[in-house]
């Protein structure tokens, strides 16, 4: 029985282990997806202060037999340097969602300037079972 007890307690943290990666993959999991979009804008406002939120859209939701997708998409505006550095921290450093998609284009204002728009899409899965 200390055997089974043993290789037991192995699978319980293997699977342990196993949660924790997926977790870093596609992002934590049980948190409310308001939550996860206040933690997008909380961890934006923390750059430079160049870095602009331009638009921040509703959260999509895709919703099947198995499992939910929860979609955040935010625009930034600012130079492109400290843009693609936030993009980088995201990446690294934010663990509530992670980055499914990023593109760069620009817009013309009226005064004929041009604005360098960062969209950014992020995105977590949860499991309906």
């Amino acid at each position: 029985n200390t055997k089974e007890g043993t290789s037991e307690a192995l699978n319980i943290e293997q699977l342990k282990s196993d949660i924790a990666y997926l977790d870093n993959l596609i992002g934590k999991r049980g948190i409310g997806k308001e939550k996860i979009q206040n933690e997008i804008i909380t961890f934006l406002s923390g750059f430079d202060k160049n870095i602009a939120l331009h638009q921040l859209r509703t959260i999509h939701e895709y919703t099947n037999t198995d499992y939910t997708i929860y979609s955040y998409q935010l625009d930034i505006i600012g130079d492109l340097n400290k843009m693609l550095h936030v993009l980088y921290e995201f990446e690294k450093k934010f663990h509530y969602s992670k980055i499914m998609s990023s593109r760069f284009y620009t817009t013309i204002q009226s005064d004929k300037k041009n604005i360098l728009h960062q969209s950014i899409i992020f995105q977590n899965y949860e499991d309906k079972k």
